[in-house]
Protein backbone atom coordinates (compact mmCIF):
# COMPACT_ATOMS: atom_id res chain seq x y z
CA UNK A 1 0.00 0.00 0.00
CA UNK A 2 1.25 3.46 -0.89
CA UNK A 3 0.67 6.89 0.82
CA UNK A 4 0.32 9.55 -1.39
CA UNK A 5 0.86 13.65 0.70
CA UNK A 6 1.20 16.44 0.65
CA UNK A 7 3.85 18.50 3.02
CA UNK A 8 4.47 22.06 2.71
CA UNK A 9 7.77 23.57 4.46
CA UNK A 10 10.71 25.38 4.03
CA UNK A 11 13.44 23.30 2.11
CA UNK A 12 17.33 22.16 3.33
CA UNK A 13 20.12 23.03 0.94
CA UNK A 14 19.54 21.27 -2.47
CA UNK A 15 21.99 19.61 -3.50
CA UNK A 16 22.73 18.41 -7.78
CA UNK A 17 24.35 15.66 -8.43
CA UNK A 18 25.00 13.06 -11.59
CA UNK A 19 25.07 9.64 -11.17
CA UNK A 20 27.56 7.32 -13.23
CA UNK A 21 24.51 5.96 -15.12
CA UNK A 22 23.93 9.47 -16.66
CA UNK A 23 20.77 10.47 -14.36
CA UNK A 24 20.46 13.71 -12.88
CA UNK A 25 19.02 13.77 -8.90
CA UNK A 26 18.49 16.80 -6.81
CA UNK A 27 18.06 15.71 -3.17
CA UNK A 28 16.72 17.93 -0.33
CA UNK A 29 14.96 17.92 2.75
CA UNK A 30 11.56 19.97 3.93
CA UNK A 31 10.99 21.11 7.47
CA UNK A 32 7.79 20.99 8.83
CA UNK A 33 6.10 21.86 11.88
CA UNK A 34 2.18 21.68 12.69
CA UNK A 35 1.52 25.10 13.92
CA UNK A 36 -2.09 26.42 15.32
CA UNK A 37 -3.17 29.80 15.55
CA UNK A 38 -3.50 31.40 18.89
CA UNK A 39 -6.68 32.45 19.59
CA UNK A 40 -6.07 35.64 21.55
CA UNK A 41 -2.92 37.25 19.79
CA UNK A 42 -3.94 36.16 16.16
CA UNK A 43 -0.41 34.60 15.48
CA UNK A 44 0.69 31.20 14.24
CA UNK A 45 2.82 29.30 16.66
CA UNK A 46 4.74 25.97 16.43
CA UNK A 47 3.44 22.76 17.95
CA UNK A 48 5.71 19.81 18.56
CA UNK A 49 8.77 19.32 17.18
CA UNK A 50 10.20 19.77 13.38
CA UNK A 51 9.97 17.03 10.74
CA UNK A 52 12.15 15.67 8.00
CA UNK A 53 11.42 14.63 4.88
CA UNK A 54 13.84 13.91 2.18
CA UNK A 55 12.53 14.70 -1.36
CA UNK A 56 14.38 13.81 -4.72
CA UNK A 57 13.70 14.89 -8.10
CA UNK A 58 15.36 13.08 -10.92
CA UNK A 59 16.80 14.24 -14.65
CA UNK A 60 15.21 17.45 -16.60
CA UNK A 61 12.92 18.11 -13.55
CA UNK A 62 15.63 18.03 -11.34
CA UNK A 63 17.76 20.19 -13.28
CA UNK A 64 14.85 22.82 -13.66
CA UNK A 65 14.13 22.95 -10.08
CA UNK A 66 17.82 23.36 -9.16
CA UNK A 67 17.76 26.98 -10.93
CA UNK A 68 15.33 27.94 -8.81
CA UNK A 69 15.12 26.75 -5.74
CA UNK A 70 17.50 27.83 -2.30
CA UNK A 71 18.23 26.94 1.07
CA UNK A 72 15.50 28.31 2.96
CA UNK A 73 12.43 28.26 -0.27
CA UNK A 74 9.05 27.24 0.78
CA UNK A 75 7.62 24.20 -1.23
CA UNK A 76 4.75 22.42 -1.64
CA UNK A 77 5.90 18.99 -2.18
CA UNK A 78 3.12 16.15 -3.28
CA UNK A 79 3.94 12.17 -3.83
CA UNK A 80 4.63 9.03 -2.64
CA UNK A 81 5.77 8.64 1.23
CA UNK A 82 7.56 6.21 2.81
CA UNK A 83 10.17 5.27 5.14
CA UNK A 84 13.18 4.45 4.24
CA UNK A 85 16.11 2.97 6.43
CA UNK A 86 20.02 3.69 6.66
CA UNK A 87 22.99 2.96 8.69
CA UNK A 88 24.02 6.37 10.84
CA UNK A 89 27.05 7.70 11.16
CA UNK A 90 27.60 5.44 14.57
CA UNK A 91 26.83 2.80 13.33
CA UNK A 92 23.14 2.54 14.03
CA UNK A 93 19.83 1.62 11.75
CA UNK A 94 18.28 4.70 11.16
CA UNK A 95 14.87 5.34 9.10
CA UNK A 96 13.30 8.55 7.71
CA UNK A 97 10.39 9.42 5.64
CA UNK A 98 11.12 10.19 1.93
CA UNK A 99 9.15 10.68 -1.35
CA UNK A 100 10.14 8.44 -3.22
CA UNK A 101 7.57 9.01 -6.36
CA UNK A 102 7.47 13.02 -6.18
CA UNK A 103 4.71 14.07 -8.76
CA UNK A 104 4.09 17.82 -8.06
CA UNK A 105 6.05 20.84 -6.37
CA UNK A 106 5.03 24.49 -5.81
CA UNK A 107 7.41 26.76 -4.88
CA UNK A 108 6.83 30.28 -2.79
CA UNK A 109 9.42 32.74 -4.36
CA UNK A 110 9.23 36.03 -2.85
CA UNK A 111 6.48 37.59 -0.12
CA UNK A 112 5.61 39.86 -3.09
CA UNK A 113 4.40 37.99 -5.72
CA UNK A 114 1.81 35.04 -6.11
CA UNK A 115 3.37 32.50 -3.76
CA UNK A 116 2.73 29.18 -5.36
CA UNK A 117 3.52 31.15 -8.44
CA UNK A 118 6.62 28.07 -9.47
CA UNK A 119 5.06 25.48 -10.92
CA UNK A 120 6.90 22.29 -11.94
CA UNK A 121 3.74 18.87 -12.26
CA UNK A 122 3.80 16.42 -14.59
CA UNK A 123 0.35 16.38 -14.78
Amino acid sequence: MSVTCRVTGNISQPILRQLDSGSVVLNFGIGATHRKKDQNSGEWNDVGEELWINVSFWDEKAERLAGVLRKGSKVCVEGILVRKEYEGRTNLELSSPSFIESVSLSAHTDSNSDPWSVQENDE
